[in-house]
């Protein structure tokens, strides 16, 4: 309600949709903002007492109760699978229980299990589940190029299914994918060792947020590619 009240001038093209809709009820990038906001260290993976700990592959399960994915359990076993991931859905949600006729939705129960990090489970949740919605609850900028970026480091440049994941969690947006894309390939194209050292140098300062110049170098680079 926040939401469709904060946009000015909607009173007389406001559809049902913006007061009746599914956002309350089921995972999508509302849950990635308030992983970010809940779990600020857990997600780089660090610990100020129990580094060790942290950087521990563990047997992890994550239960997502409700979630949207309009394009089929075929999606959900693609993105989560090659990650190593044991994964169980249920399409268990009708659309409506007093009129069975209507069919199920496209709605899903997910379990998933593996042995990872922490941070690698609670990053592949961050960007995969708005990818299985397709949808953002807020304006997609330059800015999501990045934060697909550090989200996706070290597992989504060799997925096998990238390019899916990236045109999806930036939806609408062709030339941020595009960008994101090449990116990606670039990064996956370095030489480790001297990717490992950067990532040790960054790991050292505070996360700092994309300079407007910045933002705009990486828009013609993009272009010129």
């Amino acid at each position: 309600m926040g939401l469709v009240r904060g946009k000015r001038g909607q009173h007389e093209g406001e559809t049902l949709d913006q007061h009746v809709n599914d956002r309350p009820y089921m995972l999508s990038s509302f849950l990635s903002v308030a992983m970010g906001r809940a779990f600020g260290t857990a997600m780089p993976g660090r610990s100020k007492g129990s580094q060790e700990l942290a950087d521990l592959p563990i047997s992890l399960t994550a239960n997502l109760a409700v979630v949207a994915c309009r394009a089929g359990e075929g999606l959900i076993r693609g993105l989560f699978e090659p990650l190593g991931y044991s994964v169980a859905a249920q399409q268990q949600h009708p659309l409506d229980e007093k009129f069975p006729e209507r069919g199920d939705g496209p709605y899903y129960s997910v379990t998933l299990a593996g042995t990872f990090r922490l941070q690698d489970l609670l990053n592949h949740l961050y960007v995969l589940v708005p990818v299985l919605d397709a949808e953002k609850h807020y304006w997609i900028g330059q800015d999501e190029v990045e934060k697909l970026r550090r989200k996706g480091e070290g597992w989504l440049g060799s997925h096998p299914h990238k390019e899916t994941i990236v045109k999806r969690y930036l939806p609408r947006q062709r030339q941020l994918a595009r960008e994101a894309l090449a990116r990606l390939t670039e990064e996956d194209n370095l030489d480790p060792d001297a990717t490992e050292e950067a990532h040790a140098e960054q790991e050292t300062k505070m996360e700092e947020p994309i300079r407007l110049w910045q933002q705009r170098m990486g828009a013609v680079v993009a272009i010129l590619r």
